[in-house]
């Protein structure tokens, strides 16, 4: 009874470790809206955080989340911290501009807190395409393996 119970065991292991190895690991998510506005209009709105109560489908799911902003918005060094009771609006986290890039866009660096912990890297980039102005929010995910 115990060698099977052994067995049984074993064989879960071994199929959550290929499971593992071939599960992919990074995630892109984008998301593109056309604004009829001029690109530095544009720009000079969202590298504004504090912005994002009016737009970002993540602070608009929980009314009521509490958001933090440290230094000056539109700015390198610049967080926007949030604490919600929504699992899927991420409980605890922070997002940071790393890099702005004059008139086209920004890079953030977002830390989740809880329910789990991980970084996420964003970009919300302007561009032109036949003359219509394109506003561009990537995403890139890396996950971490959970048993290491």
């Amino acid at each position: 009874m115990l060698p099977t119970i052994l067995m049984i065991v074993a064989g879960v292991v071994v199929i959550i470790l290929i499971a593992a190895l071939v599960m992919k690991k990074t995630y892109n998510i984008v998301s593109e809206v056309v604004i009829n506005k001029d690109s530095k209009v544009i720009y000079n709105y969202i590298i504004h955080l504090k912005n994002q109560e009016n737009y970002s489908k993540w602070v608009m799911a929980d009314p009521y989340v509490k958001l933090i902003y440290t230094g000056t918005d539109g700015t390198v060094g610049f967080k926007a911290s949030w604490h919600s009771d929504k699992k899927d609006v991420g409980i605890v986290g922070e997002q940071e501009i790393v890099r702005l890039i004059e008139n086209v866009g920004y890079d953030v660096e977002i830390r989740f807190k809880k329910p789990f912990e991980g970084i996420s890297y964003a970009n919300n980039s302007i561009y032109i395409l036949y003359q219509i102005i394109n506003v561009r929010w990537l995403q890139h995910l890396k996950l971490q393996p959970l048993f290491l």
